[in-house]
């Protein structure tokens, strides 16, 4: 099944469960499907952590921790050799099993939330100002909505070279790069993404504190 048809579902059923969970408490259908995926985001969230401490403590790759592909494998090492102080007996298996089903999920659920809230934004910030700006700003929105999704691949990229590593019985040092690079890549976007969602939610607050103003000055005129 295309890769589309399964994003289309999804929204299609974050949808389904947004009005069904938020109806009666008079929440507008948008920001309910934004409630529901933070509620979804928060779930699988708290069951990466419980799993991560289970995990050899300061061994997981996952993190913005700059690393060359030799020190990436003194980490797989602690889920291997058992003579290690760091080794902790299943940890291997379990890091495998939640990068295939828990890291499965988050990123297509962080990146959906992610995306909404910035193309909201940028459009209600080009709702906002006058051409040409608004133009520049709509275009803005496109790009914006995108992002989220490139720190996405770059996630399930980062997640495949881990389960690689940790299944495979040589030490593959292209793997270790490629991971460190998607990892880096990854939370670079994040970040933009994150101080992108600052910016216009502030733009957008200053922008209705002068339409309050002004409509106060006309009404007090």
């Amino acid at each position: 099944m295309p890769v589309e048809t399964w994003i289309i579902r999804g929204g299609k059923w974050v949808q389904s469960a947004g009005a069904r969970l938020f109806r009666r408490s008079g929440v507008p259908a948008p920001w309910g499907n934004i409630l529901t995926l933070v509620i979804l985001n928060l779930s699988v969230q708290v069951a990466i952590l419980v799993v991560d401490a289970q995990l050899p403590t300061g061994h997981i790759l996952e993190y913005p921790n700059t690393r060359s592909p030799a020190e990436v494998y003194t980490v797989i090492e602690c889920y291997e050799d058992k003579r290690l102080n760091c080794y902790k007996e299943g940890s291997k298996e379990l890091y495998v099993w939640s990068k295939v089903v828990l890291d499965g999920l988050f990123p297509i659920l962080y990146a959906t939330l992610l995306s909404l809230l910035l193309a909201g934004a940028a459009g209600k910030a080009s709702s906002n100002v006058s051409s040409p700006l608004a133009e520049r700003l709509a275009a803005l929105r496109k790009v914006m909505a995108f992002l989220p999704f490139a720190a996405m691949a770059a996630d399930y990229l980062e997640n495949t070279a881990i389960v690689i590593m940790l299944i495979s019985s040589s030490q593959l040092l292209w793997v270790a790069q490629a991971q460190v690079i998607f990892t880096a890549f990854k939370w670079d976007i994040i970040i933009v993404c994150l101080v992108g969602l600052v910016i216009l939610w502030i733009f957008n607050s200053r922008a209705k504190s002068g339409r309050v103003a002004g409509r106060s000055e006309l009404s007090g005129g």
